[in-house]
């Protein structure tokens, strides 16, 4: 508690941090996978599947053969840990980016400079690695509360569920803004998560469910930012369109 993440601590949160997407900026995983026409979300699904015409450059930087999804995924975890590796050598100067991105991906400098990888290691280094170092304010804070002291609020949730802009910790958080309710984290695993429970139903009945219930928790909602309220949505066929700067969503009904 109250402690800075350093070293490869600090490597192994930034990662997990930037797994998924926080708002509009893109996860680091799905970035780079971009970078070689690959879509994430799909590999990710689909891990024992063989893969055809992996990226000569991929296998390149693997040093292995590619054969599966999980493979790939497993590469490109390794070159998100290399790129944060560098960019905490370089002190998580900005700009250092550039040269950080050349000696990670030689002969694709050009495309990932200009790709989603640039605007993600720009957050990690003026909003993650800064919130993180006020870290100490979870004793201080602490201390001032026991004081009687007012300790500042702050948004609730799991920074690693693609919501790294709830930090720095040590705040007194508030359950939840209704506004923000989904996340976009939340709409894709609630979506998962109704998808698996359609396809269960039909593998075991041959036809689709006509009623279905859900118990939808208040605690939660402020923990996942909404997995079960997207969960119930999806099931009734109504898609969640989002507009993430103004971190706000509108419906669609489909009949």
């Amino acid at each position: 508690m109250g402690k800075v993440p350093e070293g490869e601590t600090m490597i192994d949160m930034l990662q997990a941090l930037t797994r998924l997407s926080n708002l509009e900026i893109a996860s680091l995983r799905g970035a780079i996978a971009a970078l070689f026409d690959l879509d994430a979300s799909e590999l990710l699904e689909n891990q024992g599947l063989r893969v055809r015409d992996v990226p000569p450059m991929l296998v390149h930087l693997a040093d292995r053969p590619l054969v599966t999804a999980g493979d790939i995924i497993e590469t490109i975890d390794e070159l998100v840990k290399h790129l944060l590796a560098l960019l905490q050598q370089e002190k998580f100067e900005v700009s250092s980016i550039a040269k950080v991105i050349g000696e990670t991906f030689p002969h694709l400098e050009a495309d990932a400079e200009t790709s989603d990888i640039t605007t993600t290691l720009k957050f990690v280094c003026t909003g993650i690695v800064p919130n993180l170092a006020d870290t100490t304010q979870e004793i201080t804070n602490l201390i001032l509360a026991l004081d009687g002291g007012f300790v500042p609020a702050g948004p609730s949730g799991s920074p690693t569920r693609g919501m790294a802009h709830l930090l720095p910790t040590g705040r007194n958080f508030y359950a939840c803004d209704p506004q923000s309710l989904p996340s976009l984290a939340a709409w894709e695993v609630g979506q998962g998560l109704a998808k698996t429970c359609l396809d269960r139903y039909l593998a075991d009945t041959g036809a689709y469910p006509e009623h279905v219930a859900i118990s939808v928790w208040g605690t939660a909602a402020m923990r996942t930012h909404g997995d079960d309220s997207k969960f119930s949505l999806f099931r009734y066929i109504i898609l969640c369109l989002f507009f993430y700067k103004s971190n706000a969503f509108s419906l669609e009904f489909y009949m």
